[in-house]
C-alpha cells in the first residue's frame, strides 16, 4: 500500500528530526507517542460515509501540503541537504494523496459534489473549534500556519477542483458562493 508506506516514511523522518531537535532517543519519543490515547469521537460521523471521509481526508492532505510548502525555508536552514529533499518528498506525497482522494470523489461520488460546500464548512468549523490534540493525525492543525484564512483557502481550492468535474457548473458555483458568504 503506497499510502501506508508514505505515512511510515513521514513518521520515521519526523522521528529522526525530533531526536535531533530535542536531543532524545527514538524509544523515548515512541513511548511518549504510544502513551497518548487517540480520540476519534469527533471524526466518527465521517467514517460512515465514503464521500464525507474522502472530503475530510482531502482537506487534511491539502492543508498539510501547503503547511509543508511553507516550511521549506526552515528546512533549508538545517545542516544537511537531505532534510530539504525529505520534506519536499513529504509535501509531494501529501499532494499526491490529495489528488487520489479527488479521483475517488470523481469516480464514485460525482453526483454528491453539490453537498461538498456544506460538508467542507462543517470540517473547517470542527478543525477550528478543536483546541486539544486528539492524537488522530487528522484535523490536528495547530500552530501558526493553520489560521482560519489559510484553512478557508484550502476549502476554496477543493471546491474549485470539485467544480471542474461536476455539473451543472453554474449551480455549484452559486451554491459555493452563497454558502461561503
Amino acid at each position: 500500500n503506497r499510502w501506508l508506506w508514505d505515512e511510515i516514511n513521514h513518521t520515521n523522518g519526523f522521528l529522526k528530526l525530533y531526536c535531533l531537535f530535542y536531543n532524545s532517543n527514538p524509544s523515548d519519543i515512541q513511548n511518549t507517542l504510544s502513551s497518548r490515547t487517540p480520540s476519534f469521537s469527533l471524526l466518527s460521523p465521517y467514517f460512515k460515509d465514503e464521500f464525507k471521509l474522502a472530503l475530510l481526508m482531502a482537506y487534511d492532505e491539502l492543508a498539510t501540503t501547503y503547511s509543508y510548502h511553507g516550511d521549506l525555508e526552515f528546512y533549508g536552514t538545517l545542516l544537511h541537504p537531505l532534510f530539504m529533499d525529505w520534506i519536499i518528498q513529504v509535501k509531494n506525497d501529501e499532494a499526491r494523496h490529495f489528488a487520489n482522494l479527488l479521483k475517488i470523489i470523481k469516480v464514485h461520488h460525482r453526483h454528491r459534489v453539490p453537498e461538498a460546500t456544506k460538508i467542507l464548512r462543517e470540517i473547517l468549523e470542527l478543525d477550528m473549534s478543536s483546541n486539544d490534540y486528539m492524537a488522530t493525525f487528522v484535523l490536528d492543525h495547530k500552530g501558526p500556519p493553520f489560521t482560519r484564512p489559510f484553512l478557508e483557502n484550502c476549502v476554496q481550492i477543493i471546491l474549485r477542483k470539485l467544480e471542474a468535474f461536476s455539473s451543472p457548473k453554474s449551480e455549484i458555483s452559486k451554491l459555493n458562493q452563497q454558502e461561503l458568504k
